[in-house]
């Protein structure tokens, strides 16, 4: 029987790792706190995706014979992610979300200001 780590890797490595980059999601969100909505509105979201494939692209050209890149790009690998990340969105839909505080935009009337030159 294959011992955990030992090439070829499989499903039991592929959760194991997914696993751990869920933990180290969840630490540096406690870490790091609230995080201001804005820095993910456009330009940012565009510059750090375009960001993202391109080093994507020179990972896989560079590096695409590398055993560890091929093994993420595996399904071994892909079948962990797609289960972790299918039930971290089960578990935040599970969440209600709401703010601390009183809402923003509350649904009553504003007075309008009386006009001018009429009398």
């Amino acid at each position: 029987m294959k011992k955990i780590w030992e090439h070829p890797w499989g499903y039991a490595e592929g959760f194991i790792v997914a696993a751990g980059v869920l933990l180290a999601g969840i630490l540096l969100q406690l870490a790091a706190g609230n995080i201001e909505t804005a820095l993910f509105a456009s330009p940012f979201n565009t510059i750090i995706g375009a960001l993202f494939i391109a080093v994507l692209f020179v990972i896989h050209f560079l590096a695409g014979k590398k055993r560890v890149v091929r093994w993420l790009s595996s399904v071994y690998a892909t079948i962990p992610a797609l289960a972790t990340l299918l039930l971290l969105a089960m578990i935040l839909g599970l969440i209600p979300q709401f703010t601390a505080g009183p809402p923003r935009n509350s649904c009553r009337p504003t007075p309008s200001p009386p006009s001018a030159g009429t009398g």
